[in-house]
């Protein structure tokens, strides 16, 4: 068969390579200038592109507008926290209300039933006193049917003998 795969290809050892030189000195990292003064930080501003003056206007509104934010929430919070104190007293005071009502519900309840007693009470006195000038009114009919009827006994005409003397030969019987 001839078709054998060759080898691979063993990179020469006998190239060599040598390592980089290291020196005994530590690197520094570069150094950014910072102006020293006003007019070297003008000097920068000036040497910013039209965009970057851009993107530094907008992180400042933005910047802004999340501090107004934070400011926003923090009231809420504080007014969330302050509120919680007055919705607690508000709802004592519901409380007490409820029940205070409840109270006069109950006086409102006992006033009622004392006002029907009385009602009761007032409509058992209107029957008695109706009954008692219904028998005084039938009595009074019967002493007046009584003292008219003594009084035309009394002074009607009456007629009677007086003497009875009988004389003789005037009358005559026959």
């Amino acid at each position: 068969m001839g078709d054998e795969n060759p080898a691979p290809e063993q990179p020469d050892e006998s190239t060599d390579v040598s390592p980089e030189p290291q020196s005994s000195e530590p690197i520094k990292p570069p150094v950014a200038a910072q102006p020293d003064t006003g007019n070297e930080l003008q000097a920068v501003k000036k040497e910013l592109s039209g965009y970057e003056r851009s993107t530094l206007r907008w992180t400042i509104v933005i910047v802004a507008v999340n501090a107004l934010t934070c400011l926003f929430i923090g009231l809420q919070f504080y007014e969330m926290r302050s509120g919680g104190s007055d919705t607690h007293a508000l709802a004592v005071a519901a409380k007490t209300q409820a029940d205070k009502m409840t109270n006069v519900s109950d006086a409102a309840e006992k006033i009622q039933k004392a006002a029907d007693n009385l009602v009761v009470q007032d409509q058992r006195i209107a029957d008695n006193a109706r009954l008692a000038l219904d028998a005084s009114a039938k009595q009074n009919r019967a002493a007046l049917d009584a003292a008219i009827s003594a009084t035309r006994l009394e002074e009607r005409a009456w007629v009677g003998v007086e003497s009875r003397r009988l004389s003789k030969g005037k009358y005559r019987c026959r």
